[in-house]
């Protein structure tokens, strides 16, 4: 039973003390606010006044539930890091297909940049300006 639970009783059930206890939900209650935060920021139209100095775009295969050919579940994942002027990061993903639909997906919700990486696939192509492309680990 949580409800109504004291810190030192929470640091006696997790085999911990009541000070880390104690700090694991402050830093908890930062990270809700902070997603919170960033969630009334994305809703609020604020990205499309950003403009960001980099974004690196990239899509990666990933399993769901295993490699096995009975159990083999995967899908494609494109990631894009995006970079403000002023040097703060933040990511954005978007599941689904190898595809230009998943990208555009993802496309529409970043802001505009002053310049994309990202590797030769062609959905890319055409839809970002100012583009510089890499091959594997190396920049190009």
């Amino acid at each position: 039973r949580i409800e109504g639970a004291s810190i030192s009783a929470a640091a006696r059930v997790v085999g911990a003390s009541a000070a880390s206890v104690s700090g694991w939900v402050k830093k908890g209650a930062i990270a809700l606010e902070r997603m919170r935060a960033m969630s009334a920021w994305r809703t609020s139209g604020r990205v499309a006044t950003i403009i960001a100095s980099t974004i690196a775009l990239d899509e990666m295969w990933t399993y769901l539930g295993g490699r096995k050919a009975e159990k083999r579940n995967g899908m494609w994942v494109w990631t894009a890091v995006v970079e403000e002027r002023e040097g703060s990061r933040w990511i954005d993903f978007e599941g689904g297909g190898w595809d230009e639909a998943t990208f555009l997906r993802l496309l529409e919700r970043l802001p505009d940049a002053e310049r994309y990486e990202t590797d030769a696939y062609g959905v890319c192509m055409g839809r970002c300006r100012s583009i510089s492309m890499w091959l594997g680990s190396t920049a190009r």
